[in-house]
């Protein structure tokens, strides 16, 4: 559980501090949650009966969660900043004709943190998988 914890702190602050400090484009934080993996990934380890314990879930759920925390506040700040007048235009655009009284914003914060969890989710996910094969004992 610490380690879990752990993945999800070091990856975001490292999509944090490219997402603020490195003017590259959004997919560069996919790139963040693929180093944090590969960083805190270890070989599999051997069960009592024999089988490999896998950590590829819990990766996986650490990038999600991680990405999707930033996305959303990252969104939620931009959107209060101009006072939801953006998130109801895209709104009106996505879905024409249809008014919520104020859940425009919640909706497009919320598609916004989902996309961007998918996305550090498997990145972490890739991260994990390669740190495990250069992790693992040679035969």
């Amino acid at each position: 559980m610490v380690r879990f914890i752990l993945r999800i702190l070091l990856i975001f602050l490292l999509a944090y501090l490219v997402g603020r400090f490195v003017p590259l484009p959004w997919q560069t934080q996919a790139g963040a949650a693929f180093l944090g993996a590969i960083l805190l990934s270890e070989a599999p380890r051997k069960r009592a009966y024999g089988k490999k314990k896998k950590h590829r879930p819990m990766s996986f759920w650490a990038g999600f969660i991680a990405i999707f925390i930033l996305w959303s506040f990252w969104a939620f700040w931009l959107n209060s900043s101009n006072d939801s007048i953006l998130a109801d235009q895209i709104f009106r655009l996505i879905v024409p004709g249809e008014s919520l009284k104020g859940l425009e914003a919640v909706i497009l914060i919320l598609a916004t943190g989902l996309i961007g969890g998918l996305v550090g989710g498997f990145s972490s996910l890739t991260g994990n998988l390669l740190g495990e094969v250069l992790k693992r004992p040679s035969r």
